[in-house]
Order: C-alpha cells, then sequence, then structure tokens
C-alpha cells in the first residue's frame, strides 16, 4: 500500500509543480510516482506467485504478466534517467551554468531529452495498465451495503440492521444478513 501511496502522492507533486518552474520538487515528485510505482508492480507480481489460484482467475498467469510490466517499468525507470544526464550533460556542454529549458529543438541535447521523454511515457502507460490487469478479479468483489437504525430514546433495544443491497459474490455475502 505504501508503493501505491507514493505513486498518488508523486503524481499529485508532479502536476503541482511544472519541471519549468520548480524542478527539484518536479523530480522529487516524478522518483516518488515513477520509484513507488515500480516497487509496487513487483510486490503485487510476487504477492500474486504466492497466492497461487484466487477469485476464480489464474493468479499464476496475472503474476507473470504483472512481473513482465515490473521489469519493463524498471528498465524505463532506469533509462529515462540515464537519458535525462546525458542530455543535460549535452546542454550544459557549451554552458556550464545552463539552467533547464523549455527544450527547443534547436538546443544542444534535445534529441536525447525526447528519448528520455519517451521512456517516462512508456512508464506511466505501463503503471496505468498494470492497474487494469486488476480488472479480472475485482469485478467479481461485490459489496453489500448494510443500513443500521437505532432508537434515540433511550430505551434498551438492540440496533436492527437490515440489508438495502444483498449481492452475492462467488464465496458469500461480504457483511452478514440479519432480519
Amino acid at each position: 500500500s505504501s508503493g501505491i501511496n507514493a505513486e498518488y502522492g508523486g503524481m499529485m507533486v508532479v502536476g503541482a509543480f511544472q519541471e519549468t518552474n520548480v524542478l527539484s520538487v518536479h523530480v522529487i515528485g516524478a522518483m516518488m510516482a515513477f520509484f513507488g510505482g515500480t516497487v509496487y508492480m513487483f510486490l503485487i507480481a510476487s504477492l500474486g506467485f504466492m497466492r497461487g489460484v484466487d477469485f476464480g482467475v489464474n493468479e499464476a498467469r496475472y503474476s507473470r504478466t504483472r512481473l513482465g510490466m515490473a521489469v519493463l517499468s524498471l528498465i524505463s525507470f532506469i533509462l529515462m534517467h540515464v537519458f535525462t544526464f546525458l542530455s543535460l550533460k549535452a546542454l550544459r556542454s557549451e554552458d556550464p551554468k545552463a539552467e533547464v529549458p523549455k527544450w527547443k529543438p534547436n538546443q544542444k541535447g534535445y534529441n536525447i531529452h525526447v528519448v528520455a521523454t519517451v521512456f517516462e511515457w512508456i512508464m506511466a502507460l505501463d503503471l496505468l495498465a498494470f492497474l487494469m490487469t486488476f480488472s479480472q478479479e475485482l469485478h467479481l468483489i461485490q459489496l453489500q451495503v448494510a443500513l443500521v437504525r437505532q432508537s434515540l430514546s433511550g430505551g434498551s433495544e438492540s440496533p436492527t440492521v437490515s440489508a438495502v443491497s444483498t449481492p452475492q459474490s462467488r464465496s458469500g455475502p461480504l457483511l452478514p444478513q440479519h432480519a
């Protein structure tokens, strides 16, 4: 759960602080989002291998797919950083004090920056696709809403619980049904 929290927290930081305005905060947010998301992917894939068959789906098949997606995310994460470093090195080869610009095609290091951006987008789309792999498992889970009524008269009546909606999952209801 901490991996997914880091991912969402990082996405909020990246969205709030643009690269061209506050680079250091933007980079911290990107690290949280992408590194946290990659760690989360590896954890979920390994947990899937430990569970075997669950929720009526072949968990091992999904775990292999998720592991492949986690490896792709890790490789993209590493390559994104390598090419970002190389693009900034190329930019600063002419002017050592050059700030990170709003990149233009005529700048030194621009093409390398584009490659880094491609790996960043591969990683982002991979993380989104990873979350979509849960659809087969999550569509089997159904929630039951219970309505609890208690007398305000101060009497010794016990609360009455009545089911508002009683969908059943394959393993039975998630909440006990009371009349």
